[in-house]
């Protein structure tokens, strides 16, 4: 960046030091990774609890298992270590995971790939809900009911940027 400024949340992340922007990331911005990057070991839910420990914040244990019903997660795998799960069943834990610390912005690639139709209108139900900025990237996206958004095709491409409507 040559000048000016980007903001989040009404942060300024540049010009600022590499360690703020950093904090500032962990508590502004969730992130679904194409790749999940879950620690294959930990439980489900320590594995969506973790977020939560590398940003300095105090583990929402409640807020956790909101988001895994939310993502329709049987309560009989959160114990279970992430290696046992099913991809799509990992692809739910880490978007409970990006969701956690109630990110302003939510990034995510391919988030509903290996979801089938309810788990996908279910992250989609809890994505507008939990989500005041996201972008989404999906090859194809197929939805039974379109997001009840604004949403932009930028650069004829599938991706969306959509902001919900703040609130009164």
């Amino acid at each position: 960046m040559q000048q000016g400024e980007l903001r989040l949340a009404g942060q300024i992340l540049q010009p600022n030091s590499a360690a703020k922007r950093d904090q500032i990331r962990a508590r502004q911005i969730g992130v679904v990774f194409q790749q999940l990057n879950l620690i294959p070991y930990l439980s489900v839910l320590d594995n969506v609890l973790l977020g939560q420990a590398f940003s300095g914040q105090t583990a929402d244990k409640d807020r956790a298992t909101m988001l895994l019903q939310a993502l329709q997660l049987a309560e009989s795998t959160w114990q279970q270590p992430a290696a046992q799960l099913s991809v799509g069943q990992q692809q739910r834990v880490a978007i409970a995971r990006a969701l956690l610390g109630k990110p302003t912005l939510l990034i995510a690639d391919e988030p509903t790939s290996a979801l089938d139709a309810d788990n996908r209108d279910a992250f989609m139900r809890l994505l507008l809900k939990e989500a005041a900025i996201y972008i989404l990237y999906e090859a194809y996206i197929r939805f039974s009911k379109p997001p009840d958004r604004k949403s932009t095709r930028l650069n004829s491409s599938h991706l969306k940027l959509s902001r919900m409507p703040s609130s009164a």
